[in-house]
């Protein structure tokens, strides 16, 4: 996908762009012209999918953060804004994922902290 004439380049920030769905993300919004934030916890795969973007030809950026400190986030927009402009678009990848199957999730609630880290500090805020 390409910019049409009318469309200008934005600077958009994924979290979790270094793997899975925020990674293709990356590389979508980078082919269509857009400046990249990638955010990770995993720094290094922050800087993998950078490198990729670069190599292509695209503006990005990667940092290693941890999207539930907000001084991590705070920082971390603040570097996207001095190196590649504000923020125009947003994408929400980050999460933590056990991988089980989801039977295999649910029948072993033992471990609750592990059940709520998958929701951040919050395991209210899903209603099985």
């Amino acid at each position: 996908m390409t910019l049409t004439p009318t469309e200008t380049p934005r600077v958009a920030v994924v979290t979790g762009g270094g793997s899975g769905i925020g990674r293709s993300t990356c590389r979508h919004l980078g082919a269509a012209g857009h400046r990249i934030g990638i955010l990770d916890l995993d720094g290094g795969r922050a800087e993998a999918v950078a490198d990729e973007l670069r190599e292509e030809g695209v503006d990005a950026l990667a940092l290693a953060v941890d999207v539930v400190d907000r001084g991590q986030v705070e920082a971390a927009f603040a570097k996207v804004r001095a190196e590649l402009g504000p923020t125009e678009i947003l994408v929400t990848s980050a999460g933590m994922v056990a991988f089980d199957d989801f039977a295999t999730t649910f029948d072993d609630l033992a471990d609750l902290d592990d059940f709520a880290a998958t929701f951040d500090d919050d395991p209210d805020t899903i209603r099985l």
